[in-house]
């Protein structure tokens, strides 16, 4: 179970990375420079919605709500420290689409520790 998340996890995000890479920039880039290109797209034209806490059962709710499709749609939590501020992104990558879909940034005044534990030191985190 945990190896097959991780494998969902790396194909998400370098799938991600290729499809960045491909449409932006001629030099190659890694997995981590692509995420934050993908944050500096996003907040280009998104604002961060900012909040007191956010928790795994946020995130869970989040994407309770979304009508995800198991096969195709992966569902992630991202993370990226823009002008000393951690910005969450909540979204879903479309593996037959290459695209990110139904991302929600947020800028939370506090992380609960629950959610902080299950990222760790990583800047994304897949969820199945």
């Amino acid at each position: 179970m945990k190896t097959a998340l991780i494998i969902i996890g790396g194909i998400a995000f370098l799938a991600c990375a290729y499809y960045y890479n491909k449409r932006k920039h001629a030099v190659p880039m890694t997995p981590e420079q692509a995420l934050d290109a993908v944050f500096d797209e996003l907040i280009k034209t998104s604002v961060p919605e900012e909040i007191d806490q956010l928790s795994m059962a946020d995130v869970v709710a989040y994407f309770k709500g979304l009508k995800l499709h198991k096969g195709t749609d992966v569902a992630f939590v991202a993370q990226t420290i823009q002008d000393d501020r951690k910005i969450y992104m909540l979204a879903s990558f479309n593996e037959e689409t290459n695209e990110i879909e139904n991302y929600k940034l947020i800028l939370p005044k506090s992380v609960t520790e629950d959610l902080l534990s299950a990222i760790g030191q990583d800047k994304m985190m897949v969820l199945n």
